[in-house]
Parts: structure tokens; C-alpha cells; sequence
């Protein structure tokens, strides 16, 4: 019957810390997805506002052009 008391406390060991450690991996991969989960959203975010500032940078000689002309009538 020792066998039986130390598989009974093994038992009763290990299954909180199984319990507790699948808890920890479960908040963490959730952490971790929102994480993800911002940051391609701040990326896509992100190359929308370097995509208007090019429009802007790559119009820019077009309106000082439009200035200059207006500029010398």
C-alpha cells in the first residue's frame, strides 16, 4: 500500500501545478494574440499614413510649381 500513498500524493502535488501552469499558458497566449493583434493593426495603420504622405511629398513639387507661376504673373 505505499505505492498507492505515494502515487495519491504525487497526484496531489502535480495537479495544481499542471492546473496553474495550463492557466498561465492559456492568459498568456491570449496576452499574446491581442498583442499580435495591435500591432498589425498598427502596422496596417501605420502603412496608410506613409502611403498619404508620399501622395502629399510626390504632389508637393506640383504645387510649388503652381505657386512659383502664380507667384511671377
Amino acid at each position: 500500500m505505499p505505492a498507492w500513498s505515494f502515487v495519491i500524493a504525487w497526484f496531489s502535488i502535480i495537479t495544481p501545478v499542471l492546473a496553474f501552469g495550463t492557466f498561465l499558458f492559456m492568459v498568456l497566449r491570449a496576452d499574446l494574440k491581442a498583442i499580435r493583434e495591435d500591432m498589425g493593426a498598427s502596422e496596417t495603420h501605420q502603412r496608410e499614413d506613409v502611403k498619404e504622405l508620399r501622395e502629399k511629398v510626390d504632389a508637393l513639387p506640383l504645387k510649388i510649381m503652381a505657386m512659383l507661376s502664380k507667384a511671377l504673373r
